[in-house]
């Protein structure tokens, strides 16, 4: 089982929103060029909020710090506390 984060479910619901934004616009002003560019600029910025959290998780798991944020995808707490035991094991190892 996943535990979803409250912003990777708020950008989900926003992406949502402005899809079906861009559609009514389509079909209401009947403007493909208009309803296109929301479309892009809806996709443009997800795909840079998908690499900020990301690049946050990154930077989290790299300082060791506890997170349930991974690089890619959401995880269990299960595994981001079996995988935080396994680099305080491999760090003792290196030690």
């Amino acid at each position: 089982m996943t535990i979803a984060s409250p912003l990777i479910v708020a950008l989900a619901i926003v992406g949502i929103l402005l899809t079906a934004v861009a559609g009514v616009t389509a079909v209401v002003l009947r403007t493909f060029y208009l309803s296109a560019c929301i479309l892009i600029c809806c996709v443009i910025a997800l795909r840079l909020a998908e690499c900020w959290i990301e690049l946050s998780g990154w930077y989290l798991q790299r300082w060791g710090l506890a997170t349930f944020l991974r690089i890619g995808h959401i995880t269990s707490p299960a595994r981001a506390r079996r995988q935080l035991s396994s680099r305080s094991i491999n760090a003792v190892v290196r030690q």
